[in-house]
């Protein structure tokens, strides 16, 4: 989709203090302890990441729009790197997946892609015939962050994407098939088959599932009240995601709002281990 960066600085955290328990790079380069006030933080040139939010433009930092990352810091008191970036798709996001997730060595990430992945641009001369990604790679290469989330012995967060709406200015753009200007779900026609490969890739490999698809879709307001520009969730949006994640990251860091040392659950969501498969974890409005 034809998409706009934005950039706003992250908020901090808020409210008591906690000690952040994180991987190292370079353990050895741990030079003491720095007390914030806040937070304590490893005085260190290593890079520290509790939570890394790895996306596109409806992760990326976005002026005047606190993204559900800003809102996740806030809420739980650690760091979240946003790694989101505009007009990615997941073959992209492949290319940077170790300079921007894995170098961070991140206890949790929450993956979301779809949108580019999915987009047919038929505004093109001669129209595209076909997504920019097609499903079945789409599928391989989210399975694909995730198993090297968890060769580092961190956990991935999958979330569907956001559906869109109509506007003026993506009917002018994607008015055309295989888009179904008829309806208002129309726009969202060729994005149906990732979000359904995004459910089938949490169930296959047991990762929780947070179904921002079917909760937007389910608003009683619409799905435009929840989105800036038809495509790019506003600060409502934002903050129904970040509600939507705050149990599933809370269940797997151990955070549970109390001061201490988060500790990582992984072991029945990274795929090891002898236990019979849990159903997996769904998190979206009633």
């Amino acid at each position: 989709m034809v998409e706009h960066q934005g950039r706003q600085p992250g908020q901090g955290p808020e409210g008591g203090r906690l000690f952040l328990h994180a991987r190292l790079v370079n353990p050895g380069a741990v030079a003491g302890i720095l007390n914030t006030g806040s937070f304590v933080l490893l005085a260190s040139t290593a890079i520290l990441a509790a939570l890394v939010a790895f996306g596109d433009s409806t992760t990326a930092d976005r002026k005047g729009v606190t993204t559900y990352a800003a809102r996740l810091e806030a809420a739980l008191g650690i760091p979240v790197i946003n790694a989101g970036v505009p007009g990615n798709h997941t073959e992209d996001a492949r290319r940077r997946f170790n300079r921007d997730v894995l170098a961070h060595r991140p206890a949790v990430v929450i993956i979301q892609f779809g949108l580019n992945d999915a987009a047919v641009d038929v505004w093109k001369e001669p129209p595209a015939s076909g997504p920019r990604v097609r499903v079945e790679s789409y599928r391989r290469n989210l399975a694909f962050f995730i198993a090297g989330v968890r060769e580092q012995g961190g956990a991935a967060i999958l979330m569907t994407p956001n559906p869109m709406a109509w506007t003026p200015r993506l009917r002018e753009l994607y008015g055309k098939p295989p888009y179904d200007t008829g309806t208002e779900e129309g726009i969202n026609r060729p994005l149906t088959a990732y979000v359904h490969a995004v459910r089938e890739v949490a169930h296959r490999l047991d990762v929780p599932l947070v179904d921002v698809y079917s909760t937007f879709s389910g608003n009683p307001q619409g799905v435009s009240a929840l989105l800036l520009d038809g495509m790019h969730p506003n600060n409502t949006g934002h903050a129904i995601i970040a509600e939507l994640l705050l149990p599933a990251v809370r269940r797997l860091a151990d955070l549970n709002g109390r001061a201490g040392l988060p500790h990582l659950d992984t072991a029945s969501h990274s795929g090891r281990g002898s236990g019979a498969r849990r159903p997996v974890r769904c998190y979206r409005a009633p």
